[in-house]
C-alpha cells in the first residue's frame, strides 16, 4: 500500500496552531511563569548541572576556558564529555548571557526558546505528513507538551531539545517521497545536529525511525512518489553544515572522554529499565493521577512513565484501525505511529522473570550502555501514540461525518486535559544565586586562592548540591575547583567527591601535585546565608531506619549514601567500601544471619569490580575483639559467588557485645564498581 506525498503548504503557521504553540511553550516551563521568573525548572542537582555545563561554554567562547576541560575536577582533563556537553544548543545559551542576562536568567531564556522551536518544528512535522489543519496544533501540544515533557524538562533538561531530529525527520519524509539523495545528506546532519543538542534523544529518534521502518517494510506500506517534489533551499544547506559541524566536535568531546576510560557500568541499565509498573506508574508532574498510580511503582524519577489511561487505550484502537485502513494514508500512517511506539515498549520493559531485550543488547553491545535510562524513551513512546492518534482522528474528520468528527474533537480534549501536567520540580533563581555567593566570599576568607577545595565534611545537603555550589562559584570567577559533579567523577577524585572533608581534600591535593599555595581550602558557607538556607553540619552520613534487619545501627562510617533496592519482595541496601556499621547486641542473642552480595552487572566487563571484603568482627565495650570472620566476595572470578549469599555466624557470649560489619575494596583497592548489598539482618 502507499501513503500519499504531502502538498507543498504556505510556510506560515495559522494563528489557530501558534495559540497552541504559546501554551505549549507556556505548559512546558511553567516553573518559570508560575512562578513570575522566580524559578528555573529542574533542581539544584541535575538541573542546575545542565546550567553550569551551559555557562562553562560560554565562558569558553570567550576564552576563559579549555572548552572540553571545564573548571571542575581541577586538574584532570577533557571531563566534559561524561555528560551531555549542550553544545548544540550553546549558541542559545550564548546569544543571552551576551546581551546581558545573568547564568540563571539565561537558563529561562534557553528553556523557553528551545520549547518554542520543538513546538514549531513539530507542528511543521505534522504538516508536512498531510494532519489536517485543525489538528497540528492540538496534536503538537498533546505529544511534545504533555506531561511527560513537563515532568522530564524539570527533570533532566538534557532531554528537551529535539527539534533538530524533527527537522530530520522532515527531509526524511521528503527523501520517501521525492528520492531525492540530497535529502539524505540533510536529514544525517540534522540527526548530528541533534546529537550534539542531546545525545540521548539523537539514540531515540534514530531507534524510532528504525523501527518504524521495518514496521513499514514488514506492512508493505510505501510512500507515494510526489509529483511536485520540494526543492532544497539554500537555507537548508546553512543549518545542515551548521549541525554537522556541531555533531562532530560532539563526537570529538565524547571519544577523548572515553578514551580516558570513562564508561557505564552493565548494572546501571539492569537497575534503570523499565517493568509494567514503571511504565503504568504516573509522576508527581500529572495532574489528575496519584504519583505512582495505577502501575504502583516505588520509584519517582527513572520509573514513573505513564502518560494518561486515554493515550494507552486509544493507541491500541488506533493500531487495530490502521491495521484494517492501512490502504488509506493516515490510516497508514497511524498503523506505523502506534505499532512503533508498542514496539519500543516492548523491547525496553522488563517482565516479571527479569527478561529484557534491551538488556540482552546492552549486555552484548557495550555501546548501548552510555544509554542506560533507556526508560526516558517515553516522551517518544508518548509522542508517537499521540501522532497516530492524531492521524486516525483526521480520518475521522474527513470522512464528511458530523457525527465522527465531534467524537473526535472531544475524545482528543479530554485526552488532551489528562496529559496536563502540574508540579514541575524547580529551583529558585535566589537560592542557587545565594549559595554561590556565599561560597564565594567564604573562598575569599580562605585566601582567595586559584583553586577551591570546598570540603565541608557531612551536611543535610544533597552530595551534587555540594559539588555544584563548588563549581558555580568557580565559574563565576573564572577560576577552577577540586570539586564537581556530572553523576560520576574520575576516579582519583572519588573519595573526596563522597567525602568531602578537609583530610580527604588535604590528601586529593597531595596525590595530583597540585601545590598547596594555589588551593583555598573551605570548610563552610558564609554563616548568615548559611542560616538563611536551612544548611547544617553534621559529624556523619544520615542513616535511616533499616527495613528488614532485627537490628539498628548504633554508629557508622559511610564511603556514599546508602542506595536501596527491593529483589523478591525484600529490601538490601548497598554499602559501597570503605564502610563501616556497628549494631548492639542484646544478651539473649547466640547467632546472627544475613544474606550479601555483589549487585549483578557491577563485576562484568575489563573496568569493573574484582570483588570486596567482608568481614564480621564481634567486640565488647572496651573493643576488644572476640572474634572475627571476613572473606572476599568476587564473583566476577568465582561464578559461585555470584547472586545474594545467606551467611550465618555463631556469636560468643557476652554482656554488652557489638557486631561491627566492615566492606572493604577488592585486590586492585579500586572502588568504582564495588557495590556489595547487605538484607535480612536476623538475630536467633
Amino acid at each position: 500500500m502507499t501513503v500519499d506525498a504531502p502538498l507543498p503548504s504556505a510556510r506560515r503557521l495559522n494563528a489557530w496552531t501558534v495559540c497552541w504553540i504559546v501554551v505549549g511553550v507556556i505548559h512546558l516551563t511553567q516553573a518559570i511563569w508560575l512562578s513570575g521568573g522566580a524559578s528555573l525548572p529542574g533542581g539544584l542537582g541535575d538541573g542546575r548541572f545542565n546550567n553550569l555545563v551551559l555557562e562553562h561554554g560560554y565562558q569558553s567562547v570567550r576564552g576563559d576556558y579549555n572548552w572540553s576541560s571545564p573548571g571542575q575536577f581541577h586538574p584532570v582533563q577533557h571531563t566534559l564529555g561524561m555528560s551531555d556537553s549542550h553544545v548544540g544548543t550553546l549558541p542559545i545559551y550564548a546569544l543571552a548571557r551576551a546581551v546581558g542576562f545573568s547564568t540563571e536568567r539565561a537558563m529561562q531564556f534557553w528553556f523557553i526558546l528551545i520549547s518554542c522551536l520543538n513546538l514549531v518544528l513539530a507542528a511543521k512535522l505534522l504538516r508536512e505528513l498531510k494532519l489536517t489543519e485543525s489538528l497540528v496544533g492540538p496534536i503538537a501540544f498533546a505529544a511534545f507538551a504533555g506531561v511527560p515533557w513537563v515532568w522530564m524538562t524539570g527533570t533532566h533538561a538534557q532531554l528537551l531539545p529535539i527539534f533538530p531530529a524533527l527537522w530530520g525527520l522532515i527531509h526524511l519524509n521528503r527523501f520517501a517521497t521525492g528520492r531525492n539523495p540530497r535529502e539524505l545528506l540533510i536529514v544525517a546532519a540534522a540527526f548530528l545536529g541533534q546529537f550534539a543538542a542531546g545525545p540521548y534523544l539523537a539514540f531515540f529518534t534514530v531507534f524510532a525511525a528504525g523501527v518504524a521502518t521495518l514496521i513499514a517494510t514488514a506492512s508493505r506500506i510505501m510512500p507515494r512518489l510526489s509529483a511536485a517534489p520540494h526543492p532544497i533551499a539554500i537555507s537548508n544547506w546553512m543549518f545542515a553544515c551548521v549541525g554537522a559541524g556541531f555533531g562532530a566536535i560532539n563526537l570529538w568531546v565524547y571519544s577523548r572522554a572515553v578514551n580516558s576510560g570513562m564508561g557505564r557500568p552493565m548494572q546501571e541499565v539492569i537497575d534503570l529499565s523499565p517493568t509494567w509498573a514503571s511504565w503504568l506508574s504516573a509522576s508527581p508532574a500529572h495532574t489528575w493521577w496519584p504519583t505512582g498510580l495505577p502501575g504502583g511503582s516505588p520509584e519517582f524519577s527513572e520509573h514513573v512513565l505513564f502518560s494518561g489511561l486515554l493515550p494507552i487505550l486509544l493507541s491500541i484502537g488506533v493500531l487495530i484501525w490502521g491495521l484494517r485502513n492501512r490502504h488509506q494514508s493516515a490510516g497508514a500512517l497511524a498503523l506505523i505511529l502506534s505499532s512503533t511506539a508498542w514496539a519500543l515498549i516492548l523491547i525496553t520493559v522488563r517482565w516479571p522473570g527479569g527478561f529484557s531485550l534491551w538488556v540482552e543488547l546492552a549486555e552484548k553491545i557495550e555501546p548501548l550502555r552510555a544509554f542506560r535510562a533507556i526508560g526516558r524513551i517515553h516522551i517518544l513512546t508518548h509522542a508517537l501514540m499521540l501522532g497516530g492518534i492524531g492521524f486516525a482522528f483526521t480520518a475521522l474528520i474527513r470522512s464528511g461525518s458530523r457525527g465522527l468528527s465531534q467524537t473526535a474533537g472531544v475524545l482528543l480534549a479530554v485526552t488532551i486535559l489528562e496529559g496536563i501536567g502540574s508540579r514541575q520540580p524547580a529551583y529558585t533563581v535566589h537560592e542557587a544565586q545565594s549559595r554561590r555567593d556565599a561560597l564565594v566570599h567564604a573562598w575569599a576568607l580562605a585566601g582567595d586562592k586559584p583553586v577551591l577545595a570546598f570540603a565541608p565534611g557531612y551536611t543535610n545537603q544533597p552530595d551534587p548540591h555540594i559539588q555544584l555550589d563548588a563549581w558555580s562559584a568557580a565559574l563565576s570567577t573564572g577560576r577552577h575547583t577540586i570539586n564537581g559533579y556530572t553523576g560520576g567523577a574520575p576516579l582519583s577524585h572519588l573519595r573526596f567527591i563522597w567525602n568531602p572533608s578537609a583530610e580527604q581534600a588535604n590528601a586529593l591535593i597531595d596525590s595530583l601535585d597540585v601545590p598547596a599555595s594555589e588551593v583555598s581550602v573551605v570548610s563552610r558557607y558564609a554563616d548568615e546565608v548559611a542560616d538563611s538556607l536551612g544548611i547544617e553540619y553534621r559529624d556523619q552520613r544520615a542513616l535511616a531506619h533499616l527495613e528488614g534487619f532485627d537490628l539498628q545501627p548504633i554508629s557508622w562510617q559511610l564511603f556514599t549514601p546508602l542506595e536501596t533496592f527491593r529483589i523478591d519482595e525484600k529490601v538490601y541496601y548497598q554499602f559501597t567500601p570503605p564502610c563501616t556499621v556497628t549494631f548492639r547486641i542484646p544478651n539473649t542473642v547466640s547467632s546472627i544471619r544475613l544474606q550479601t552480595g555483589m549487585r549483578s552487572g557491577a563485576f562484568t566487563g575489563d573496568n569493573d569490580s574484582d570483588g570486596y571484603r567482608f568481614t564480621v568482627r564481634i567486640v565488647d565495650a572496651s573493643a576488644t575483639v572476640l572474634s572475627e570472620e571476613s572473606e572476599m566476595i568476587n564473583p566476577r572470578d568465582h561464578a559461585d559467588q555470584r547472586g545474594l549469599l545467606a551467611r550465618s555466624y555463631t556469636l560468643p557470649r557476652g554482656d554488652s557485645r557489638q557486631l561491627v560489619l566492615e566492606f572493604g575494596s577488592g585486590p586492585a583497592n579500586s572502588n568504582a564498581w564495588d557495590w556489595p548489598l547487605l538484607g535480612e539482618l536476623k538475630v536467633e
